[in-house]
């Protein structure tokens, strides 16, 4: 021993070496600026005091650990540096940080909660532009999609959320389709008024199907008239219309409808819609005579109002005044005034 011991240091190495039964140290000095401790149950490397089965320490001028290895279970691996500590399946409450060039850019928390560009991730993942932008641009909660966020600041929307913000798509910044909270769906527009607004053309490649029956168009008149209103051309304005008020009119134009089926035309102050085709309920007075259903129907003195046609004779043949005809009756009505479903056939 002594002989190698000789030779070691001729050579200008020195080593020590202490073996004691049952467990040993080793330290290596000179050049090298770092230790390896074992005390027979834990091995340290950079720490003389290793209190798990591995310890890689960073030293005091650091002050932090790079890491331990408590057991040879996931559950036990810690990673991290003085307090920016993190855990691999730790049972822990710290955070799991990753960092690049010592900036954290992803974390995961006691709870489950995943953030990148968050320290604070309030969802299962949490993602955020950061604060020079003041957002996030999504946030899933749950697995389950009314809990999935998508947004910028106060442009937040949602996936099946129970929020009442909008869900907004966009394209370069811009907005172009939108879902309110009232189940609204609008294209073009901001703030779409029935279940599909669109503030543009639109191209239909197949067929539209409608509940109510009729086809209306905007068309102006002098006042506000009533749904069932029977109208005609007036002949001292252009492109308006007035109540019927005289029988057999041949400038009858149709009805005024509630809910059109189908609208054409562009709403505005100082308009009606009028129905000139399909099914509609319509003011029909039976005091001209009772109306049966297959009836044909003229305008008549009661304002607004239609009643039954009477065919004149022409040689042998019974005809009805062309030009006058309003529609056919869906229904009966014996007396009175009132309402009844018609199908509009202006001839």
């Amino acid at each position: 021993m002594k002989r190698l011991i000789r030779q070691l240091k001729w050579r200008g190495i020195l080593i020590s070496a202490l073996l004691i039964i049952g467990r040993f140290t080793l330290v290596w000095a000179g050049n090298v600026s770092t230790s390896i401790q074992d005390t027979g149950t834990n091995v340290g490397i950079g720490t003389t005091g290793p209190g798990q089965k591995l310890e890689v320490s960073i030293g005091s001028g650091n002050s932090g650990t790079i890491a331990t290895f408590n057991a040879p279970t996931y559950d036990q691996i810690d990673i991290g540096v003085t307090a920016n500590t993190g855990q691999i399946g730790t049972k822990s409450t710290s955070p799991l940080a990753l960092r690049v060039n010592s900036s954290e850019k992803m974390r995961i928390q006691d709870n489950g909660n995943v953030g990148i560009g968050t320290t604070g991730p309030g969802q299962k993942l949490e993602v955020s532009i950061g604060s020079g932008n003041s957002g996030t641009i999504a946030t899933f909660n749950a697995p389950t999609y009314d809990q999935i966020d998508i947004g910028v600041t106060a442009n937040t929307g949602q996936i099946g959320t129970k929020s009442t913000s909008p869900l907004t798509l966009r394209v370069n910044s811009s907005e172009k389709m939108r879902i309110q909270d009232n189940g609204n769906v609008g294209i073009g527009t901001t703030s779409p008024t029935t279940k599909l607004h669109v503030a543009g053309d639109v191209q239909v490649d197949g067929n539209l199907a409608a509940k109510y029956q009729d086809v209306a168009e905007w068309v102006k008149a002098p006042r506000p008239l009533p749904p069932g209103t029977v109208v005609v051309v007036d002949p001292q304005e252009y492109n308006q219309i007035l109540p019927a008020s005289q029988s057999y009119d041949t400038r009858v134009a149709g009805v005024v409808s509630a809910k059109p089926g189908l609208l054409l035309g562009e709403a505005g102050e100082g308009k009606v819609k009028v129905a000139q085709s399909g099914r509609v309920k319509v003011k029909v007075d039976a005091a001209y005579g009772p109306i049966a259903a297959g009836d044909l129907l003229v305008t008549s003195p009661s304002p607004g109002h239609a009643m039954r046609s009477s065919p004149v004779k022409l040689g042998e043949t019974l005809i009805h005044r062309p030009g006058t005809l309003l529609g056919k009756a869906l229904e009966p009505l014996e007396e009175g005034q009132g309402e009844i479903l018609v199908l509009l056939t202006l001839q």
